[in-house]
């Protein structure tokens, strides 16, 4: 995994040092009802990147995510008006840097993840130990950079990216900054009074008591987007579906395709530099329909299907939809007939090219302007191209017993694995259809459903998240076997 080397954590506590007074003032001193915002944008990845993130769960109950810091006043008189005295309701706290002592803290903490270390620096009877301390031992170093950047990180890439999306702020984070959610709903403030915080819990307890309340449908075109299989479907494939699923609906789709799995391997290199198997899973399934598939008749369209499941620890559930129909004669649907019939089942897209043959649908995000939607087909094409460094899945190869197995690779880059059409769908969902016509007929066609970024990047924090747990354990094993060792005769 890539970490922040010694200069850059000290660079990036130094960084921040300039923002305390600016913080300390940002942070309303009284919040109300009007400060309280639905997130509309992107709220499926926020909570999914929530979880993933180390917190220290304080009481039992439905959950409010807090970031704070324990020089703030406001989260100090939040911490003095509401530790112990709620039932019902579990804060999930998390520090943020804005200086020294809060990096530290924060890198504690998310260490811990211990209540009792948020209230003893909340107290002030306790001090963090110096995260970027050069003193410290390499393997306690580094594990000291995962800890900080186990923060940092999805805090730079998916919440506060979120929280500007959707109005919560505008420039640097509120402190205290409340995430919660109302049914299906996914709701944010920041800053603090009593008053105010005693609205959020009311909600919160009122929501657990009733069951998801209905919430209003995002803008835009199309349904609204929604986990577990709900939105838009490529020949019956919905992002959220299970792996058993999505095979159901590929079967149901065309009893005759052939189908086959993909397994990649997910690794971690230890101290010794050798590779440990952290999980293996099903990351993809394909759906062939050629001339080497029994059933096939010379002149039917060639097709294939590519469904691209999450990493672990997410449910595997399905991320990215590829279909792609090659006509081999002039027989094909024309062009417009073709895209009538897109557009009868998906609606009106939101953005379409000059010629009427790329559509975008985008789902829970803000439609792409005429420049970006520009840009998004020129570098996605709809193709279904996708590139990576660590993560090898050819599309469109001659499958063959000699082919290498999958591996996603948590080397120094991080995982990095990207998506054709999602470079600039930060969030929510799109759906991306495009046709070339040839002759007479139709020759190609394409069509590509995945999540946004910031889905897809919630998984990939997750998941060395988890590799980084299943590291320090075998590290440990690794530590406990030498002191066993006898040493040399002297």
């Amino acid at each position: 995994m890539k970490g922040l080397a010694s200069s850059e954590v000290s660079g990036a506590v130094r960084a921040v040092l300039p923002l305390i007074t600016a913080m300390l003032l940002a942070a309303p001193a009284r919040a109300g009802d009007d400060d309280i915002v639905q997130i509309r944008q992107g709220a499926d990845a926020l909570w999914r990147t929530l979880e993933s993130m180390p917190y220290a769960a304080d009481g039992q109950g439905a959950p409010v995510f807090t970031f704070e810091f324990s020089e703030c006043p406001h989260s100090q008189a939040l911490y003095r008006d509401w530790t112990g005295q709620l039932e019902g309701v579990q804060l999930r706290h998390m520090f943020y840097a804005v200086s020294r002592r809060s990096a530290n803290e924060m890198t504690a903490l998310a260490r811990s993840r211990d209540a009792a270390d948020y209230r003893a620096f909340m107290d002030g009877t306790k001090a963090a130990p110096l995260a970027d301390d050069p003193r410290l031992a390499a393997a306690e170093y580094n594990r000291n950079v995962a800890d900080f950047n186990a923060i940092m990180k999805p805090l730079d890439a998916v919440v506060e990216p979120t929280l500007r999306a959707n109005g919560v702020m505008s420039g640097n984070l509120i402190s205290p900054t409340l995430i919660w959610r109302e049914g299906d709903a996914v709701f944010a403030s920041g800053g603090y009074d009593q008053a105010h915080m005693a609205r959020v819990v009311e909600r919160v307890l009122a929501s657990a008591a009733t069951g998801a309340a209905p919430t209003p449908a995002p803008t835009g075109p199309g349904p609204a987007p929604a986990a577990g299989g709900a939105g838009p479907d490529v020949v019956g494939i919905r992002l959220g579906m299970t792996q058993a699923e999505a095979v159901a609906a590929i079967r149901a789709y065309k009893p005759g395709l052939a189908i086959q799995e993909h397994t990649t391997e997910i690794t971690i290199q230890d101290s010794n530099r050798q590779p440990l198997i952290v999980d293996r899973y099903v990351s993809e399934v394909w759906g062939d329909w050629n001339q080497s598939v029994r059933g096939y008749r010379n002149g039917e369209p060639i097709e294939k299907l590519v469904v691209v499941f999450a990493s672990p620890p997410a449910a595997h559930v399905v991320q990215y939809v590829e279909r792609d129909i090659r006509y081999v004669s002039n027989d094909g649907l024309a062009p417009d007939v073709l895209l009538a019939s897109i557009r009868d089942k998906y609606g009106e897209p939101t953005r379409a090219s000059s010629e009427g043959r790329t559509l975008l649908w985008q789902y829970g995000a803000p439609p792409l302007n005429a420049s970006q939607f520009r840009r998004w087909v020129g570098s996605s094409e709809v193709t279904g191209r996708r590139t990576s460094a660590a993560y090898r899945s050819p599309m469109f190869p001659t499958v063959g017993p000699d082919m290498p197995k999958n591996v996603l690779q948590m080397n120094d880059d991080g995982i990095s694995f990207r998506f054709a059409g999602q470079e600039h769908v930060d969030a929510g969902r799109s759906l991306g259809v495009h046709v070339t016509p040839h002759g007479q007929g139709t020759s190609h066609f394409r069509t590509l459903l995945t999540e946004g970024v910031m889905a897809i990047g919630s998984t990939r924090y997750a998941t060395q998240q988890m590799a980084n747990a299943a590291l320090d354990e075998h590290e440990q094993a690794l530590r406990q076997a030498a002191l066993k060792r006898k040493g040399p005769a002297l």
